[in-house]
């Protein structure tokens, strides 16, 4: 929700069609950074868009940003503080990306911008999870935060690659392993509205070939690893894609050496050996197939990223599917 156009009806509007949850896009409570960021609203504006949806008993989760024009770690310390004081129930924070076409993407000079540099940003991510932890709020995926309880359904089933229906302008949905996007325009969404309640069908939806098994394979694996608390249950890649492509992921994570590198967490049982050795007469998970490859995987093992790996994350999970154990490699549910 913008919040310079939220309003208390807005919000009693929402709670009255059973919406429960309201996303404000505070950015930061900094006027100063707002401008520079070109945000038409202001920090005394985003306080109340909160107050107003708590106001109409919606739960809140609010929208940061770090890696702003000009941006210091204490200005960025300060919008969490008086983020996290405004108790809402989910957080989410952002570094800003430059993209071409888009006003930092022309106007950016590598060493000539008012945007923090890389490792700032990064120490900003830390001070994120410092800071909102000690308000009680978890980090759970690379870039949201909640209290236990309030992490947002929706980003569970987006990053588990699940299914989902959205609508709005530009909306992206997932049906039937089928990804389309709505047009982004109004005038063409309207248009493709009326041609969808005229024939009764979403052409859209229809004009888009269904993913592949290996395609799948590296969207689940591509997005999963983003969930932090969860990461990707290799007993659930088993029964999706088969035994076999969760072997290929313990191989890829081995050969890699993620798990010594800190960037991934250990995917064996203290003791169950490693890198295709048995372990001292460990046995392979339930789901597996009898391996010595995979004797002493733990039953409940997933390839979950560490605090430094979240850093790294298209780093680690490209460098984990391009290895060679994927050639070839028969899909099918387990």
């Amino acid at each position: 929700m913008d919040p310079g156009t939220f309003s208390g009806a807005k919000a009693a509007a929402l709670a009255g069609a059973g919406v429960t949850r309201a996303s404000i896009g505070v950015q930061a409570l900094d006027d100063a950074l707002l401008g520079a960021a070109n945000r038409p609203h202001t920090a005394a504006e985003a306080v109340e868009a909160v107050g107003r949806a708590a106001a109409a008993g919606l739960a809140v989760s609010v929208d940061l940003m770090c890696g702003l024009p000009g941006q210091s770690r204490g200005a960025w310390r300060a919008s969490l503080a008086a983020a996290a004081a405004l108790r809402p129930t989910h957080v989410s924070a952002y570094a800003l990306e430059l993209h071409a076409g888009t006003r930092w993407g022309r106007t950016y000079t590598a060493g000539a911008s008012p945007l923090p540099g890389e490792a700032a940003v990064v120490a900003m991510v830390d001070d994120a999870t410092e800071v909102l932890g000690a308000a009680g709020l978890a980090r759970y995926e690379v870039s949201n935060w909640a209290v236990p309880g309030a992490e947002a359904v929706h980003n569970g089933v987006y990053w588990r690659n699940g299914g989902y229906y959205a609508v709005g302008v530009g909306a992206t949905s997932y049906v039937a392993r089928r990804r389309y996007t709505r047009p982004p325009s109004l005038g063409a969404y309207y248009a493709y509205v009326g041609r969808v309640v005229a024939e009764g069908v979403d052409a859209v939806h229809a004009e888009v070939a269904p993913s592949t098994d290996a395609e799948e394979l590296e969207d689940t694996i591509l997005m999963g690893t983003r969930l932090l608390s969860t990461g990707i249950p290799l007993a659930r890649l088993a029964q999706r894609f088969g035994a076999p492509a969760a072997a290929a992921t313990v191989a890829s994570v081995e050969r890699l050496g993620l798990v010594q590198a800190g960037l991934v967490h250990p995917l064996r049982a203290p003791g169950g050996g490693g890198g295709g050795g048995g372990g001292g007469g460990a046995t392979p998970p339930p789901w597996a197939p009898s391996t010595l490859a995979l004797a002493g995987v733990a039953a409940d093992a997933a390839l979950r990223l560490t605090p430094a790996g979240a850093l790294v994350e298209s780093s680690v999970v490209g460098a984990v599917l391009c290895e060679d154990v994927w050639e070839g490699l028969r899909l099918g549910p387990g």
